[in-house]
């Protein structure tokens, strides 16, 4: 009787413990894109940096002012689109013209600044 009672106990518990343990983690897929996609992405950020350095140096403040809401535009979209892609998700095409929109107001202020 105790040999039957404890198969069933053992059932039991095993049961128990193969149905509470954690599934395994999936690994999570990143929507990376293309390598020429990656690397236009590399450069972009890299320039963005080396910009806002060189903005630094800009004397008059209202086109330093205006340099940098474009770049922080730039910024942010390239934020969102870096998250979307750590998540898996593919990048939001919002993202992309935004960041464009980011460069071009970046460079009508160093275009129209003093000369």
């Amino acid at each position: 009787m105790h040999v039957q009672q404890f198969f069933i106990l053992l059932a039991a518990v095993g049961n128990t413990i193969t149905e509470a343990r954690p599934s395994a983690p999936t690994p999570r897929q990143i929507n990376a894109g293309s390598f020429e996609c990656n690397t236009a992405r590399v450069r972009i950020v890299a320039n963005l940096q080396e910009t806002r350095s060189n903005v630094e140096g800009i004397a008059d403040a209202a086109t330093k002012d205006a340099a940098n809401e474009g770049l922080n535009q730039s910024s942010s979209a390239i934020n969102t689109i870096a998250v979307a892609i750590f998540s898996g998700q593919a990048p939001p095409g919002d993202a992309r013209l935004d960041v464009e929109a980011g460069l071009n107001v970046t460079q009508a202020a160093l275009q129209g600044g003093d000369q």
